[in-house]
Order: C-alpha cells, then structure tokens, then sequence
C-alpha cells in the first residue's frame, strides 16, 4: 500500500533560477577624471576602481561584454574601441578608429548583445541624423545596418533585450527604441522626459541592465550641477525614481551582473552574506539539490542532505512526493509489487559466468550481471520485468 500526503512538493532539478531581477552592480567612467568608478545606486556615493589611461572627452560610449566578461568603451577623440576589467587596470586598445570610413561625429551608443554581438550608433554630421552599425570585435569592421534618423542629438543608448536599441536624445529629452535590422524607428515616447533644447540639463548615456530595469545619465543645472542617474519604465519612458550621484563627470554607465560562480542560482555575494553557503560548491550537502534549489524553490537545509531529520534524504522525499521539511510527511514503510522473474541456472564451481537478457530474439544479447562465479550448484536472480510484455534471459560462461 502506497501513502502519500496531498500537497506533493514539486521536483525542479536542474531548474534555472532567476529570482534576483536588479543584482547588478553600476559602473560609471568619470570623464573629468578619466576613471573607471564604481556607483552605490542607492545613495549615489562612487569609488574609484582604476585610473583608465585614456585621455576621454565628455561622450563616452560604454557597455559591458557577458561573454568575456569585460567592460569596453569608445574614446571619441580617435574613435577608438577600449577595453577594461570590472576589477580595475588601465584600459586596452582594442582597435583604434572604431568606424573607419564613416562621417560620424563621434559614436554615442555603443551595446552588447548576450551572445557578444556588438551595435553602435554614431551621430551623423552636425547632430542632424545618426546610423546604426554593426561591430566585429575580432576584426574591428563595421557594418552600416541603416538608419539616417533625425533626431536631433543622441548622446547615449543600449542594447535591449527585445532586439532593439535604446537611444537617448538630450536635445528632445526623450528616449527612443530603434530596430538591430535596419536602424528604423520602433517606438517612441509620448512626451519628453527631461529638460529639451538648450535647457539647464541633458540626457547622457543609458544602461539596460540584467533582469531588464532600464536607467539613463542626465544632468540638471536648475539649481548647481548635479549628475543623476534615472531610472525609466521600458513601457513608457518616463521616469520611475532617480539617484543623485556624488560626481558631476560620469555621464556614461554600465551594469554588470553579480557573478553566480558555482551557478546554482545563488549570487556570490547573497552566499556569503545571507545564506552562508560557498559559492565556490553548488550542493554543500551533496544530496543531488543545488543550494539554490534547496533556499529558493524547497525551504529546505543547504547544509544538510536530510533537512527534518526524519531518515531519507531530501532529494528521495522530493522524488517520492513527500514533504523534506516535515517528520509528519515520510516515505517510511512506503511499499509496492512489482512484477519480476526468477532466473536460475547451474554454476560449476570457480567458473565465471554472465547472464545476458533481451527484448526479441532477433535482437542483441545485452550483458546485465557479469563474473558471476559458479557454487558447484544453482544460481537465482531476481530481474525486474515491470512494464515489459516480454523478456529472455540466458547464462553463459565468460
């Protein structure tokens, strides 16, 4: 007889885990300073990781690479492609003149896809129309895609996840979606987000970051100079809440997930900090559950392969519908029949045999016990024939 308490917990091995949507971290390039800094989102304060080594101007195209993990950025006098670590370090030429052959002003927006795949947009002559390209990083070519917008002055942007590109406009105060294809419009906003014309502010760069929350640079001389980063809806483009930051110089911004080393779903920093689990060991207790799977998805013990103490492993109550984390819910004296078929056969004594089952005569002999040695009598086994309408078995000496 077979007991199960309702309520059966649902088994998710190997499920993939997204549960922290805004863990990142928020680079900065201070372009007075010509660093790489490192922004608190939460009260605007910034740290310096390394000097660049690079001489910047004001725009500076920024976006983070997740396939070779590194920051990469354009410095607009020279148009050339830089590369940095999140870690620090002075930048590395990539490939200088990142556009050749373009009329381009400089390159406003620069975006990385989550296969690598890089997009810039480069304003046009005097600010009046810009096009979208394609980059390849291991050649340094560029690709026109097309575009020729109007728009008045973009002064940032980013890749989206939808397959479009986020652009900022500081002349317009408004953000805008154009397409990877061809560089056409796909959407805009219904009215201006931030200051327009030659008013006391400007929009800078943007930041899609990972879990989709979508931010922009702006700059606000109402009352003094203050720099801010926006955070804006991706439904509408208008702003959800705003941090000031401690520098006025960080006009371009780069998110930059928190690594998940051992990827069980935890972030490095929440194993440490919260759930005192390694993040260098993906199943501590070694029950065949990730330590993500245990905290998040069964409240069950990370450290511990039987988490109510009740004899059977977390990972067996789970499979057999039973509650891991209640000795009220066990698979104790749990049974069953199942049908099964004794096979017997003569074994000489100290010779070595095999027995070999199956399906159809027609077929292949498969070997499923081996080096059996002989009694100098009979040999019983017990072989499962449960959901089988036939099978054959044979001994043969090795």
């Amino acid at each position: 007889m077979k007991l199960k308490v309702l309520g059966i917990v649902l088994l998710c091995v190997g499920c993939v885990l997204s549960v922290h949507a805004y863990d990142f971290q928020m680079y900065g390039i201070d372009s007075d300073a010509d660093e790489l800094v490192l922004i608190n989102m939460t009260n605007g304060t910034t740290t310096t990781v390394a000097p660049l080594g690079v001489d910047l101007g004001v725009t500076v195209a920024f976006d983070y690479n997740p396939v070779d993990g590194l920051l990469y950025f354009v410095e607009n006098k020279t148009d050339s492609l830089y590369s940095v670590s999140p870690t620090g370090g002075v930048a590395s030429l990539v490939w200088s003149n990142a556009l050749p052959g373009t009329e381009s002003t400089f390159i406003a927006s620069l975006g990385f896809s989550i296969t690598g795949d890089a997009y810039v947009y480069a304003e046009g002559a005097a600010f009046e129309q810009g096009n979208l390209y394609s980059f390849d990083l291991s050649t340094g070519n560029s690709t026109l895609l097309g575009g020729a917008n109007s728009y008045p002055s973009v002064l940032g942007g980013d890749l989206s996840s939808d397959g479009t590109m986020w652009l900022s406009d500081e002349w317009d105060g408004k953000v805008y979606r154009v397409s990877i294809n061809d560089g056409a419009e796909v959407w805009s906003p219904s009215s201006a987000i931030w200051h327009t014309g030659n008013g006391p502010g400007d929009l800078h760069d943007m930041d899609e970051a990972y879990g989709g929350s979508l931010w922009v640079s702006a700059t606000d001389r109402t009352s003094g100079s203050v720099n801010l980063i926006v955070e804006l809806s991706p439904l509408s483009g208008l702003e959800i809440s705003r941090v000031v930051v401690d520098r006025f110089g960080i006009h371009s911004i780069a998110s930059v997930p928190y690594p998940d080393s051992d990827g069980d779903g935890l972030l490095d920093k929440d194993e440490v900090g919260i759930y005192g689990t390694d993040p260098n060991n993906r199943d501590m207790d070694g029950d065949g559950l990730s330590d993500g799977q245990e905290i998040l998805i069964y409240n069950t013990d990370p450290k511990l392969a039987d988490s109510d103490a009740d004899g059977f492993g977390d990972l067996f109550e789970i499979s057999t519908g039973f509650s891991p984390t209640s000795t009220n819910s066990t698979p104790d004296l749990l049974s069953e029949i199942q049908a099964a078929i004794e096979f017997q056969f003569n074994a000489a004594t100290g010779v070595s045999y095999r027995i070999e089952a199956t399906d159809d005569l027609a077929n292949a002999w498969e070997v499923i016990e081996t080096d059996i040695i002989g009694p100098g009598g009979e040999v019983k086994r017990l072989y499962s024939i449960e959901g089988q309408d036939k099978r054959y078995f044979r001994a043969r000496r090795n």
